[in-house]
């Protein structure tokens, strides 16, 4: 085995070659395999030639390889159905987003209506107290003439 000691940034990484694989042995004390799996064909030990074929190529010699694949597929599976939750998710924030604006919109648009009805309300109060003709206040303001005689009859 060769050994070569490597510093990378604060951290301190011992490398071990073994054969076809490189061990990398972390500070923390864990450890990470580099195997270079495409030399499963010169593998003895069947076993290990099993998952360095399914690493290199994904063929399933063995039951052991066959729920090492059954696990990825499944993995794979929940990952398709994680994209459609988190699709569904966004579409569901988007659409309560869009109906707080339309809301918003809404009661933006009723406050400047009934801000502008106060507003034609009061000039023509303000006109009827001015004696003008009640044509001319319901003309002038926009409301209707029984509008304004309801006002008149108010004051």
């Amino acid at each position: 085995m060769a050994l070569l000691n490597v510093e990378f940034g604060d951290a301190f990484y011992d490398f071990g070659y073994y054969n076809k694989r490189r061990e990398f042995y972390l500070n923390d004390g864990g450890y990470i395999y580099i195997i270079n799996a495409s030399g499963f064909l010169d593998e003895e030990n069947l076993e290990r030639k099993a998952i360095l074929e399914y690493i290199t190529n994904g063929t399933t010699t063995d039951d052991f390889t066959k729920k090492i694949d059954d696990a990825v597929q499944k993995a794979r599976e929940e990952n398709k159905f994680k994209g459609t939750y988190m699709f569904t998710g966004l579409k569901m924030y988007e659409e309560q987003v869009y109906a707080t604006r339309e809301a918003e919109e809404r009661g933006i648009a009723m406050g400047i209506e009934q801000g502008s009805h106060q507003k034609a309300v009061q000039t023509a109060r303000n006109m009827i107290l001015a004696h003008i003709d009640l044509n001319t206040v319901a003309n002038c303001t926009g409301l209707s003439l029984e509008e304004v005689q309801s006002l008149v009859n108010d004051i």
